[in-house]
């Protein structure tokens, strides 16, 4: 198992280079990680990381949390695992964005819903 930490640009909220990187209701943070981030590792540290998305996962806490659950939601076909924890799930994104403009607070009205026999 290889674990990559990433560190955030500075700053907080709406206007910072982190409500830029990790709030943002896009792909963009993911494709960052596909392209620029994980080739480097690949090269840097000589291992040879799975594209299968069953084989790799996404976390992060607070701002992080959010930003690996945008990162599946965006790609799924990347990330079939996710871990959040004391995510921030709050409009924090950068810059405005009138598709999504209450930010992460979103998630919750456009969760899919559980189906019945799932609740037993």
């Amino acid at each position: 198992m290889i674990a990559i930490s990433i560190g955030n640009g500075g700053g907080d909220a709406q206007g910072s280079e982190r409500g830029l990187e990790y709030d943002t209701m896009s792909g963009r943070y993911a494709e960052f990680v596909e392209t620029e981030v994980l080739p480097l590792v690949e090269a840097k540290c000589h291992v040879k990381l799975t594209r299968d998305p069953e084989g790799r996962a996404t976390m992060g806490g607070s701002s992080g949390g959010s930003c690996a659950l945008i990162m599946a939601w965006y790609h799924p076909e990347l990330y079939h695992r996710v871990l959040t924890y004391s995510g921030a799930y709050v409009n924090q994104q950068w810059p405005y964005n009138s598709a999504t403009p209450h930010g992460a607070w979103e998630f919750p009205p456009s969760f899919p819903r559980r189906r019945e026999s799932m609740n037993t």
